[in-house]
């Protein structure tokens, strides 16, 4: 367990693909109502933040 936690903390791409994780749980959740009190709008615009953030750059250049 403290090495899956230490991994989130410590590995940039582990962190970023949690926090997209999140920003489309969330989003989910807002726009499908299980969130009282915040309109659905929020929920659509947690769920296009977490789909632009990007997990990783996909396209690594090597060096020489």
């Amino acid at each position: 367990m403290l090495q899956f936690l230490k991994r989130f903390l410590t590995d940039e791409t582990a962190f970023i693909g949690l926090v997209r994780g999140v920003a489309l749980g969330a989003g989910g959740a807002v726009t499908a109502g299980q969130v009282p009190m915040v309109p659905s709008e929020w929920g659509v615009a947690l769920m296009v933040i977490g789909g632009a953030i990007r997990a990783g750059d996909k396209n690594k250049k090597e060096e020489k």
